[in-house]
């Protein structure tokens, strides 16, 4: 699973598309609950303030502020692979005490169980030409995590920060203090921060035990 959990992270098959300055098929959820559907450009990193789409191959590409939209996902027949622009909190280790970040930033949903999804935030996103979505190619990927219901994107591993196991064990235990066998855990460093996945899956398991 671990294998398949980093195929996913790192490499998305989109047979669609030949570069990332083409437009790929997708659709673009608004934050006023409207839908486009067309062709679209990707974020090109984190901190993208516009996304480009086309009704169609035929017409003219307008800029959609990226402040108007909740999420987009791009497709082919087999595969699809979602982008969300989204508030971000953080976990101050020395205070315990959360913080959320003034700026939002474009993250990729790269796992997801029942209760709880895990995203990834790169230096730059990035189709290929031979038909690969590359999400880093620069210097970092952050982890995050999102309870089911939640707004917010609660980091859990920066790859700039120090101590990055440490924080790793204490930010998820932080996050999952709803269930504190699972916080206790997650504190004594249950699970690597390059298996980010199983926190989501302990969560789910643990949550569906005592309902």
């Amino acid at each position: 699973m671990n294998n398949l959990f980093y195929a996913l992270l790192l490499l998305f098959v989109c047979q669609t598309a030949d570069a990332q300055s083409k437009f790929v098929r997708g659709k673009i959820y608004l934050s006023d609950g409207s839908t486009l559907t067309g062709l679209t450009k990707i974020p090109s990193g984190p901190y993208d303030k516009t996304i480009r789409f086309k009704a169609n191959r035929g017409t003219k590409a307008s800029p959609i502020a990226s402040s108007q939209i909740d999420s987009l996902v791009i497709m082919n027949d087999f595969f699809q692979k979602k982008f969300v622009f989204g508030t971000c909190d953080i976990y101050d280790i020395k205070k315990n005490k959360v913080k959320t970040k003034n700026q939002k930033i474009w993250l990729i949903l790269s796992w997801k169980t029942d209760l709880m999804e895990v995203y990834s935030v790169a230096d730059f996103y990035e189709i290929k030409k031979e038909g690969n979505m590359k999400i880093s190619g620069a210097y970092r990927i952050d982890f995050y995590l999102k309870k089911k219901g939640s707004e917010n994107y609660f980091l859990v591993y920066n790859y700039f920060g120090e101590n990055k196991q440490e924080y790793f064990n204490a930010s998820c235990s932080y996050y999952c203090k709803d269930i504190p066998k699972l916080s206790r855990y997650l504190a004594n460093g249950g699970y690597k921060w390059d298996k980010v996945y199983q926190v989501a899956e302990a969560y789910d398991r643990y949550k569906k035990s005592v309902e």
